[in-house]
């Protein structure tokens, strides 16, 4: 039964790591895509 409840909680960790490793690269890339416009726009404003 142990060795049951091990290999659970070893798969449970892979998949949380996996999750937010995912999680955090979609997160980057909204944000850089979110602040791509006002960082390009600063540059024609600016003499």
């Amino acid at each position: 039964m142990n060795q049951l409840s091990n290999k659970h909680e070893k798969s449970l960790d892979l998949y949380l790591k996996t999750a937010t490793s995912i999680m955090l690269i979609i997160g980057i890339t909204f944000i850089a895509a979110n602040l791509r416009a006002p960082l390009t726009a600063v540059g024609s404003l600016v003499d």
